[in-house]
């Protein structure tokens, strides 16, 4: 088996892990094909702009692999009923800029598409505007309703299982999975490194 496709394999466990640890609110709905990922979330956010009136309460995510993945980044689509949300196009496709680290791993990257589909501050970028009527609605909701965002919070709680070790290039601390052994790639200084954990 290749690298590429080992990692494949083993970044679509730590998704099946990640659905676990969030108590029903990520469920994965198929894994079955390691070139796309199924989930839905179980928590709310925006349909359109009568937001917080008018909630979606669960929305699913379909994240497709490229054949040159983890090189290349993956792409997030909204399905079915679509989001309405500053950095999602009309299309469904979620624009998570141009922050892709091969090292980042499917979980970390899921659970960055998830807050920013829930708002979180820190993720939605007005910079990058895929859905223009969003970002103009978004802007006036959250100085009119800003108890309303993030619209919810996922507690992961995958920590505790996490041990930290630093990269011997860079000295960055990198929370790594418990009980594993192999090669680590630092995604602040691109090199890799072996770590027992």
């Amino acid at each position: 088996m290749s690298g590429m496709a080992s990692r494949r394999l083993a970044d679509i466990d730590r998704v099946r892990a990640l659905a676990l640890a969030s108590k029903g609110e990520l469920e994965l709905l198929d894994a079955s094909q390691d070139s796309r990922v199924r989930v839905r979330v179980h928590r709310p956010t925006a349909t359109d702009a009568g937001y917080p009136q008018h909630a979606l309460s669960s929305f699913e995510l379909s994240i497709e692999l490229p054949s040159r993945y983890p090189f290349d980044a993956p792409t997030t689509r909204v399905e079915g009923r679509p989001v309405f949300h500053p950095n999602v196009f009309e299309s469904g496709v979620v624009c998570v800029g141009s922050r892709w680290q091969p090292g980042e791993g499917l979980d970390l990257y899921l659970m960055r598409v998830v807050r920013l589909l829930l708002f979180d501050g820190m993720l939605v970028n007005l910079q990058s505007i895929a859905n223009a009527a969003a970002g103009q609605w978004y802007a006036r909701a959250r100085r009119e309703h800003p108890q309303a965002f993030p619209s919810a919070r996922i507690d992961w709680r995958q920590d505790a299982d996490r041990i930290v070790r630093q990269c011997p290039h860079c000295r960055a601390r990198l929370r790594l999975p418990g009980g594993r052994h192999g090669m680590v790639d630092c995604p602040r200084c691109s090199r890799a490194f072996e770590a027992h954990t």
